[in-house]
């Protein structure tokens, strides 16, 4: 496979941190901010060196303000085995981007094999200059924010309004989280912020069963709504070859 094919560091990242494992690797922002703009492309380097891929892909960004749990949830949607460890937060540099594939529903009985690339991104408005590399070509978002933290509703409205919006993304291309880190808080009937009202909301958590089906369930029909746009622009990038 070509993650491990490709060891020698491409020529726009040396002289910066990079790494990367088979199903998800992080990279340092002044890195991909350096590669999206010397890239002939205007993309970096391992995406460039996947398009010949005749699954299409699906880039789908993890959005919310810090300490929301996007980490562990997107660890979970990946299948990436996490031991929880609910005394201690280690907020993401930057970015951490998983790939693995997904079988998505596409109607008539038909299942479609979805290549997953999940963008956990940091909620710390640091890596706000940034922004601009990792939206790009963006085919979906999670949102999520901890509805126990009055202030964070008022945040993933911010973050939406930010950076979600200019993107112009249909309503079955977002789906929204209400990720809750404590197991014994019970599932209640939540009321999505008012910016987000039109796209559905999911009570998630990753140590109870029930909550945790409700993030597969969640992801599962985000994918769906995202499946025939990704498929579109795989055409495209395979016809531009």
């Amino acid at each position: 496979p070509w993650w491990a094919r490709r060891r020698a560091v491409p020529q726009a990242l040396r002289g910066w941190r990079l790494a990367w494992t088979r199903v998800d690797f992080e990279i340092d922002l002044r890195a991909l901010e350096l590669t999206h703009h010397r890239c002939p492309q205007r993309c970096w380097p391992l995406r460039c060196a996947s398009r010949m891929s005749s699954k299409p892909k699906a880039k789908i960004l993890v959005i919310g303000p810090t300490g929301c749990g996007k980490t562990r949830l997107a660890n979970s949607l990946a299948g990436v085995d996490d031991s929880p460890n609910l005394e201690a937060s280690n907020p993401t540099q930057g970015v951490r981007i998983l790939e693995f594939d997904k079988d998505v529903a596409a109607g008539g009985g038909r299942m479609v094999r979805l290549q997953v690339e999940l963008w956990d991104t940091s909620g710390d408005k640091k890596f706000q200059n940034c922004w601009a590399a990792i939206l790009k070509d963006a085919h979906g978002v999670v949102l999520v924010y901890d509805p126990s933290v009055k202030t964070q509703e008022k945040e993933v409205e911010n973050w939406y309004k930010a950076y979600v919006t200019p993107l112009k993304l249909k309503d079955e291309q977002v789906v929204l989280f209400a990720h809750s880190h404590d197991p014994s808080a019970k599932s209640r009937l939540l009321q999505p912020p008012r910016a987000l009202e039109q796209f559905p909301i999911f009570s998630t958590q990753i140590d109870d069963e029930e909550r945790k089906k409700a993030c597969v369930e969640g992801f599962d029909r985000l994918l769906k709504g995202v499946l025939p746009v990704a498929v579109e622009a795989s055409r495209a990038d395979l016809s531009g070859l």
